[in-house]
């Protein structure tokens, strides 16, 4: 490995992933690691883990922030499924979702585009998680560096079934 960013999104980026959560015990904990380890080497401001939950929700499951980002799941613990259903459609077709810029949803979304403004959230990444098939949550990435959205999100679909519970 070379000591860039673009090395952790390859396979020795994955093996690391999975070598890191492997020497932990609390699987929460190694799912916290996870996203830390991503979030300071794959250029995020904010990654998380969202699950779906009953009463057609997504519940903030797993976050961390860089510093001076503001954490969202205190503030916003959960969703609304019916806010999100254009792009949850696309995560249960096994389609990553990718808005290199919010301001291109502004027109065809508005709801969504509200809410990721508020967030100050400029750029979006996300992969499904599956559980036997079924779409049951997400991995999100707030403000990656666009033009590593495509080799992040194929990295968070390779390790997507590791934060599966």
């Amino acid at each position: 490995m070379n000591g860039t960013r673009d090395e952790y999104f390859d396979e020795a980026g994955l093996i690391d992933c999975l070598r890191r959560m492997a020497e932990r015990n609390d699987p929460d904990q190694a799912i916290q690691d996870l996203l830390a380890f991503l979030g300071e080497k794959c250029l995020g401001q904010r990654i998380y883990i969202f699950e779906k939950g009953e009463n057609l929700t997504v519940s903030n499951a797993y976050e961390w922030c860089a510093p001076n980002v503001t954490a969202q799941k205190k503030l916003r613990p959960s969703e609304s499924l019916e806010m999100i259903r254009k792009w949850w459609d696309r995560l249960e077709r096994d389609q990553a979702v990718i808005i290199n810029n919010v301001e291109d949803i502004k027109e065809s979304d508005p709801q969504l585009y509200a809410a990721l403004k508020s967030q100050d959230i400029e750029a979006w990444a996300a992969v499904s998680v599956r559980v036997k098939g079924e779409v049951t949550g997400f991995i999100g990435v707030d403000n990656p560096d666009v033009d590593k959205i495509p080799a992040l999100a194929r990295l968070l679909s390779g390790i997507s079934c590791l934060v599966a519970q």
